[in-house]
């Protein structure tokens, strides 16, 4: 894949992920804000706990970051 693949669908991903807790929050009044910029989503939650979602683009990877540990993500 090359670089501007990865970009490419790696935004499309994050800004997917932002539109989908958008309508899963509407549908359940849970409350959480989010903050995308550039490659990385930022999740700030009703207890503070936070998530980061955030492209690695020299490993094409897409890394999530909470509080259970961070988790790795390629696209196949």
């Amino acid at each position: 894949m090359s670089d501007s693949d990865f970009e490419r669908q790696g935004l499309a991903l994050l800004a997917k992920i932002e539109q989908q807790l958008e309508h899963a929050m509407h549908d359940s009044g849970a409350d959480w804000d989010s903050d995308l910029e550039g490659t990385v989503l930022r999740l700030t939650f009703d207890d503070d706990s936070k998530m980061v979602i955030n492209l690695q683009a020299p490993l094409r990877e897409v890394w999530l970051a909470s509080r259970r540990g961070g988790f790795h993500f390629r696209f196949d």
